[in-house]
């Protein structure tokens, strides 16, 4: 939620759905009879791919991945993943 440091979380998910759905729609506009997921699959993910690298771009967040430690899985596991950015206002 929001903070009292004047911060605002903005929830992002949605849009991601929605790339993915217009991404697969268009693929199977494209080709009725697509049965195969690979075919559809595939543009959906090369379509969020290219909206994330925008947000992350949008949000100021790209090339950071060298301020943070690499975790293993294991790691990983202590930890809770939330699909939010915050912003400072």
């Amino acid at each position: 939620g929001c903070h009292r440091q004047r911060y605002a979380e903005v929830n992002i998910d949605t849009d991601g759905r929605l790339a993915i759905t217009a991404a697969i729609r268009k693929a199977l506009q494209k080709n009725r009879t697509a049965f195969d997921p690979r075919q559809y699959l595939g543009p959906a993910r090369d379509a969020v791919r290219t909206w994330i690298i925008e947000e992350m771009k949008a949000f100021g967040t790209a090339g950071h991945a060298e301020d943070y430690e690499p975790a293993t899985l294991d790691d990983m596991k202590n930890y809770t993943l939330r699909v939010s950015v915050v912003v400072q206002m």
